[in-house]
């Protein structure tokens, strides 16, 4: 459906994109990035697949202050965490344009963010990258106000930036929220399911079973979390630290 978005012309194209934000939600740029991958092909998808895989492992050892070496390190732990993923939790998360852009991609773009915090970006830059975040997904909008908020507390000097990102990425999550399409995919789920609890508790064994669908995951993740506690370890800065944990939270979910 979305590789048929530009079939015919730019004019057309809005008035789709239109009719999806009130109809279906109020995830926007991200679709777009789906709808130009689907048009142009493999090749792009291939390319900036590969670009956002490197880049989030790279953009959080940097954040960090870790060594070209053990960035690399990170990069590798990283290729564990995917060598580790079962193929349909594979195929439905990354190789599927949609949640590759809907996912992947945004949480890529959290990495940035926490590289700009800890690298003092301008301030254009950093309200640009929180705005991006915040209006990506509902997901995403409350992981980086979580990781806002977070920064904000934790430095006093750097506070009025912060506050403003924390601001930028709060309008870009009310443009999500904003969709008139979120009141039916709000409101469905819950009264056809018999309830919010139920619907969480459904949800939570369907990706149960998907996660932990090979013994080679345990393994795998086992390694992937002892490391990664290492490089924790090292960092007395408490908001590296957390970023670090927000990382691994992040990957896990």
């Amino acid at each position: 459906w979305y590789s048929t978005f530009f079939d015919d012309g730019i004019g057309t194209y809005l008035l789709r994109l239109a009719e999806h934000y009130r109809t279906f939600n109020g995830r926007v740029w991200v679709h777009i990035l789906a709808h130009i991958l689907l048009y142009a092909g493999n090749w792009l998808f291939a390319l900036v697949c590969c670009c956002a895989v490197v880049a989030i492992p790279m953009l959080i050892g940097h954040a960090g202050g870790l060594c070209r070496e053990r960035r690399w390190m990170a990069a590798a732990l990283f290729g564990i965490g995917f060598a580790a993923m079962p193929t349909t939790f594979f195929v439905e998360g990354v190789m599927w344009i949609s949640a590759f852009c809907n996912y992947l991609i945004p949480t890529a773009m959290l990495c940035v963010l926490l590289w700009q915090m800890e690298r003092d970006c301008a301030m254009p830059w950093l309200l640009l990258t929180a705005f991006l975040c915040g209006s990506a997904t509902e997901q995403m909008g409350f992981a980086v106000l979580a990781l806002l908020t977070l920064y904000t507390l934790a430095d006093a000097r750097k506070r009025g930036k912060r506050l403003a990102g924390l601001l930028s990425a709060l309008v870009g999550w009310g443009t999500v929220w904003a969709s008139p399409a979120r009141r039916t995919t709000i409101e469905v789920p819950i009264y056809s399911a018999g309830g919010i609890i139920d619907l969480v508790e459904e949800n939570l064994q369907m990706i149960s079973v998907i996660i932990t669908g090979e013994i080679v995951l345990l393994l795998l993740l086992g390694a992937l979390l002892i490391l990664s506690g290492r490089f924790m370890g090292e960092h007395k800065r408490f908001a590296v630290r957390i970023g670090y944990a927000a990382g691994l939270c992040t990957l896990g979910l």
